[in-house]
C-alpha cells in the first residue's frame, strides 16, 4: 500500500509556481564580496529595480519615437509650404510689375477717367447758357467757379512751383547741419573748457619730475585719481631744448605715458611680466624732426630713439600700483630714480 501511494505521487507533476521554494546553497570558495552579492533575500529587490529600469527604457524609447515622427511632419509641412512659396512669389511678381494685371488697370481706369471727363467738358462748352435774368442773384447764391481738367492741372502747377518749407532737400540739409554742428561742439568742448589737468597742474616746475604724494579723501591732485596708485608727473616744454627722458618700469602694472595739454594720449609703455623695461628716449618738438627725417627715429648723438611732441607742452606721467603701505618707500625710491632734463646741447 506505501509503495502504490507514493508511485501515485511521484506520477503527478507538480506545479513550479506552487512548487516550495528552496534556498540554493552558496559555494562557501567563492570570495565574502561574491556570496553577499548571491544572498536570496537580495534577489527580489534586483529584480524590482531591474524591472523599473526596463520600464524606464521603454518609455523613453517610446517618446523617443514620438519625437521623431513629429519631427518627421514638420519637415514635410515645411516641405510643403517651401513648393507652395514659388508659385505665390510668380504670381506676386506678375501682379505687380509694369506690365501686370494691376499695372494695366490702373492705367485703364485713368484713361476712362481723363476721357469721361473731357467728354463732360465739351459737353458743357456745347450746351447753350440760358438768357440772363434782369433781376439781381440773391445773398444766399454763391458763386464757384467751374472745376474743368484745365483748371485742375493749373492749380497742380501752381502748387509744384511754390516752396515746399519740409521738403526732402531741405530736412537733409537740416539732418547734416545739426550732425555737423553736434561733432564740432563735441570736439571743441575739450579745448573750450576750463577744467583741465593741464590747467589744473599748472604750478608744477617745469621740465621736473615731482613725484605725487598717496591720493586719499580730500587730497586729491585730481578728480577720479584711484588710490591704490602712485603718480610722478613732469609738466615739460620742449619749445627751449628737447627733453631726455630716462626711466624704470619694474614689473606689470606700471606705465609710461606723454599728454597734450587737451588730454590726447600719443606715446606709451607699459610694463611687462617677463622682467623691468628700461625706458630711455628724447622728446623733441615738431621742428627738429627735420633733422632726422622720421617721427620716431634713432638721434646719432645720444644712441636713443626721439619721440616728436605735437605740441610744446604737455604732461609726462608714470604710474606705479601700490601693493601695500609697506612698499610705499620702496615705489617713491624707484619714481625718484626716473628723469626729465633738458638737453645738453
Amino acid at each position: 500500500m506505501t509503495d502504490t501511494t507514493a508511485k501515485t505521487e511521484a506520477s503527478v507533476p507538480i506545479d513550479p509556481d506552487r512548487a516550495p521554494r528552496t534556498t540554493p546553497t552558496i559555494p562557501t570558495e567563492l570570495p565574502a564580496s561574491v556570496r553577499e552579492k548571491l544572498r536570496p533575500d537580495l534577489a527580489e529587490p534586483r529584480l524590482f529595480a531591474l524591472r523599473s529600469k526596463v520600464a524606464d527604457f521603454t518609455k523613453r524609447i517610446d517618446a523617443r519615437t514620438k519625437i521623431e515622427r513629429a519631427a518627421q511632419m514638420s519637415s514635410k509641412s515645411l516641405q510643403h509650404l517651401k513648393s507652395l512659396r514659388a508659385p505665390a512669389m510668380e504670381k506676386l511678381k506678375n501682379l505687380t510689375r509694369s506690365d501686370g494685371l494691376a499695372a494695366r488697370a490702373l492705367r485703364k481706369s485713368r484713361d476712362v477717367g481723363v476721357g469721361v471727363g473731357t467728354a463732360l467738358d465739351k459737353l458743357k462748352r456745347a450746351t447753350p447758357k440760358p438768357k440772363q435774368q434782369t433781376r439781381k442773384p440773391e445773398a444766399s447764391q454763391i458763386v464757384r467757379e467751374d472745376v474743368t481738367t484745365e483748371v485742375l492741372e493749373r492749380r497742380a502747377n501752381e502748387r509744384t512751383k511754390r516752396p515746399a518749407i519740409f521738403g526732402l532737400n531741405n530736412l537733409l540739409t537740416a539732418a547734416v547741419t545739426g550732425g555737423l554742428i553736434h561733432i564740432g561742439t563735441t570736439f571743441a568742448i575739450p579745448m573750450l573748457g576750463t577744467g583741465s589737468a593741464f590747467r589744473q597742474l599748472r604750478t608744477l616746475p617745469v621740465n621736473s619730475l615731482v613725484v605725487m604724494p598717496q591720493q586719499g579723501p580730500g587730497a586729491q591732485i585730481l578728480p577720479f585719481i584711484p588710490p591704490d596708485v602712485l603718480y610722478a608727473i613732469c609738466r615739460y616744454d620742449v619749445s627751449a631744448s628737447p627733453l631726455v627722458i630716462q626711466a624704470r618700469l619694474p614689473e606689470i602694472g606700471w606705465s609710461l605715458a606723454l599728454y597734450t595739454p587737451h588730454g590726447d594720449n600719443y606715446y606709451a609703455v607699459p610694463g611687462q611680466s617677463q622682467g623691468p623695461v628700461d625706458v630711455s628716449f628724447v622728446l623733441a618738438p615738431a621742428t627738429d624732426r627735420v633733422l632726422n627725417l622720421s617721427l620716431n627715429s634713432r638721434r646719432p648723438d645720444l644712441k636713443m630713439n626721439q619721440v616728436t611732441a605735437p605740441q610744446r607742452e604737455g604732461l609726462l606721467v608714470i604710474r606705479a600700483p601700490i601693493k601695500g603701505v609697506s612698499f610705499l618707500e620702496t615705489l617713491k625710491d624707484e619714481l625718484k630714480s626716473a628723469s626729465c632734463t633738458p638737453q645738453q646741447r
